[in-house]
């Protein structure tokens, strides 16, 4: 079996000393038989890192997956060293952006979970809304190939860390927030309107989308100079640590020696919200959720299961409560308020109208 990568171990690299292949962790949900959590690791090595065997039935370990992540790595090294980039680096690192943040476990059983509602309501009325059965691997090939190009048509801005602290990163380190209010999280568009986009891609250094239409930016397109931002305030730092600590999946990364500082954020999420469900999410493992999923739905009835009852009460004892933990993980992005000062200083009072559709 392959061990496989959903966040790239060169990506990782660029947050550990030179020459060491190993960064501090926490485990959001790692727990001693005791049920207290388990103390973060200031010396935690990659190879380990944000990875499952046979995650992705080896695409994310393939040699056009590790050529592209070669390419990416050197544009984004380039980037953090200062250097000019040309448009096919701003693309790699256009392309990271859309690929990483559809190639991680959250997204995989979104759509998982997505296709088997369209199961459901294959031969219901077309106006349910009920979106289109897509499966994860054409989404990611979709992201790499063409789908990222239009993040390109964001407004880009790099930020250099200044403070005390360092950026973390995490298991699902592209975080997509959003700075306008819609119904509820299902009603959130697939379009890029109102959209922000925020990735830590080292210790000093923090790549920041916008979407032009709700904020004063500039198209990045078709430039490939970055306009950048030092931040020197450590508050400031923290707030963007704290959206990936809500975003993580189940583990979150900082420089060697930062793991107390991991634990600490998490901890103070966690004392913000109802309860830890909405920063930690379920301790259940990654095939137990998608079991949660494929019985909730109802699917296993109609694949003609033969364990009906065995499997209702392990959904009724376990099951459920997975899907409540997940869901209010998801919700906890959807309520918190970052207060950027970067992002807020630069909001439009009224959208640009017709910005996406004129392109």
């Amino acid at each position: 079996m392959v061990n496989e990568h959903y966040v790239p171990q060169s990506y990782l690299r660029l947050f550990a000393p030179d020459g060491e292949g190993v960064i501090s962790r926490y485990g959001l949900t790692d727990k001693h038989p005791g049920d207290e959590y388990r103390r973060p690791k200031d010396r935690y090595s990659i190879r380990k890192a944000a990875s499952r065997k046979d995650f992705a039935d080896g695409l994310l370990e393939g040699n056009d997956t590790v050529r592209t992540e070669q390419a990416v790595i050197e544009a984004i090294r380039t980037l953090l060293r200062g250097e000019s980039l040309s448009r096919d680096d701003v693309a790699c690192i256009s392309q990271f952006l859309a690929f990483q943040h559809g190639r991680g476990p959250s997204f995989k059983l979104q759509f998982e979970a997505r296709n088997l509602l369209s199961e459901i309501t294959e031969h219901e009325e077309d106006d349910l809304n009920v979106n289109p059965d897509i499966e994860w691997e054409a989404a990611l090939a979709h992201n790499a190939n063409s789908g990222h190009e239009t993040l390109q048509h964001m407004g880009w801005l790099l930020v250099t860390n200044d403070s005390n602290i360092p950026f973390i990163t995490s298991d699902q380190p592209v975080v997509h927030y959003f700075s306008r209010d819609f119904d509820d999280v299902e009603s959130t568009p697939q379009t890029l309107e109102g959209r922000e986009i925020h990735c830590p891609l080292s210790p000093e250094q923090l790549l920041v989308l916008l979407d032009p239409s709700y904020f004063h930016v500039d198209s990045q397109h078709p430039e490939t100079e970055i306009q950048q931002v030092t931040v020197e305030d450590a508050h400031e730092i923290q707030k963007w640590n704290q959206l990936q600590c809500i975003n993580a999946f189940q583990e979150v990364f900082g420089p060697v020696g930062h793991g107390q500082m991991l634990e600490r954020i998490v901890e103070r999420l966690c004392d913000a919200f109802p309860d830890e469900e909405f920063v930690r999410g379920t301790a259940a493992d990654f095939e137990a959720i998608q079991r949660a999923q494929y019985v909730g739905s109802g699917q296993f009835l109609r694949d003609g299961n033969t364990d009906v009852t065995a499997e209702m009460e392990w959904y009724a004892e376990t099951g459920k409560q997975i899907l409540q933990a997940r869901r209010k993980e998801a919700n906890a992005l959807w309520t918190f308020d970052h207060q950027l000062e970067l992002v807020e200083g630069r909001q439009r009072n009224s959208p640009r109208v017709g910005y996406w559709s004129n392109l």
